[in-house]
């Protein structure tokens, strides 16, 4: 998951709409896991404070209210393309090796 997210929105916009926020059918299908990264990615690119936790979590709650994780999933993994972290890992996977026969 890439560390980079969009900044927080204004003071009082997420928390209005994370309390008023109805549960939706999507919101139980995120894996734990899957929540925390968002949060600790959201958190290190908005300052590490707990006014960005409050958001981040809220932020994810959002998100997990909008959309089911598979969905998630998919747009997850094409922001990471496009930040060249797929270029990164493919040039892992695919290193030509020299040969260790002579």
């Amino acid at each position: 998951m890439s560390a980079q997210r969009a900044p927080l929105p204004s003071p009082g916009g997420a928390a209005a709409s994370c309390a008023a926020a109805p549960a939706g059918a999507g919101d139980n299908d995120y894996p734990t896991a899957a929540r925390a990264d968002y949060v600790i990615g959201c958190m290190a690119a908005n300052g590490n404070t707990r006014e960005a936790l409050l958001k981040c979590s809220c932020a994810i709650d959002t998100i997990a209210g909008l959309m089911p994780y598979s969905r998630y999933e998919q747009a997850e993994t094409a922001l990471s393309l496009q930040a060249g972290a797929g270029w990164e890992a493919a040039s892992v996977c695919f290193a030509t090796r020299p040969s260790s026969r002579r």
